[in-house]
């Protein structure tokens, strides 16, 4: 689930990303550029590091290839929640289409922020991940061990991919 969580933020992240292509970049040299991004992206989370080179490894692409101020720039405002915070942003594509609606709820914890989950045009992951989980419990009788072998099943199918 977690590395779930991440590659979608990844994604997330990346479509954020592309609209900091120069406009008189040419289509083709941005597709180039935001599938070597993406390869990048994929190999640093996929091979079997330690965290501390994972994250070291993902700090260095973030670093490289994302336009903070930027990203920061689309962000609408934010309000209170339930045990933490919402901050609305909007994702502006660079063809002109209607800008995507995403909402991060942020926790603290020990102090500082986490992202907790993302919703996307008023979806939620957490709540989408949580109605999958209740879904497959449901398949099998309502017995979460169920639930269980399909995450060892994953889980063993990912290790074996690395």
């Amino acid at each position: 689930m977690t590395r779930r969580f991440l590659m979608t933020a990844l994604l997330l992240l990346i479509v954020t990303a592309s609209s900091a292509v120069s406009s008189t970049a040419v289509a083709a040299d941005a597709r180039v550029f935001m599938g070597e991004m993406w390869n990048r992206a994929v190999e640093t989370l996929s091979k079997k590091l330690p965290q501390t080179e994972r994250l070291a490894r993902f700090r260095e692409l973030f670093e490289a290839d994302f336009d903070g101020p930027g990203i920061a720039r689309k962000v609408r405002g934010s309000r209170t929640d339930e045990g933490g915070v919402i901050v609305s942003s909007d994702v502006i594509s660079p063809g002109g289409e209607a800008p995507i609606k995403i909402d991060w709820r942020l926790v603290t914890d020990n102090g500082a922020f986490k992202i907790n989950d993302i919703i996307i045009e008023g979806i939620s992951m957490t709540v989408t991940q949580r109605s999958e989980f209740a879904s497959v419990i449901q398949r099998h009788g309502g017995q979460v061990s169920g639930l269980l072998e399909l995450m060892r099943e994953k889980t063993k199918t990912a290790s074996a991919a690395q």
